[in-house]
Order: structure tokens, then sequence, then C-alpha cells
């Protein structure tokens, strides 16, 4: 990649990489992986309240 870009006008330089320490002493190939990764939807509520209702609870709580 020894290209000009236009905006700077010089070839910047490659950061040197070499003192770079991988605190986790792995392979550095980019990739994270996550054994167990799971989202619970805040949004599901157990007890089954019609939106409506939802929707007077949260406007009651946020005039006060």
């Amino acid at each position: 990649m020894d290209y000009t870009p236009k905006d700077l006008g010089e070839t910047p330089k490659t950061p040197d990489m070499s003192n770079f320490k991988n605190p986790l002493m792995q392979a550095s190939e980019g990739s994270i992986f996550i054994e167990s990764f799971n989202i619970s939807p805040l949004s599901v509520s157990e007890k089954s309240e019609s939106l409506t209702e939802a929707i007077k609870k949260e406007s009651r709580d946020s005039n006060m």
C-alpha cells in the first residue's frame, strides 16, 4: 500500500506493532470467542399487562 492520500499529501507510516504485548498471550488473530452469550429481553414481563397499562404506568412514573 504505497499510495499517496490526497488529503494528507504523504503516506502515513505503518505503526510499529512489534512492541505490542498481547496481554492474553494468545495468537492475535483478531477473533473474540464468547462461549455463552445470553440476552434476556427486558421488555418481556411475566405478568401479562396490556400495552396501554404499561404506557400509563410509565407516564405516571416519569411525571414524578
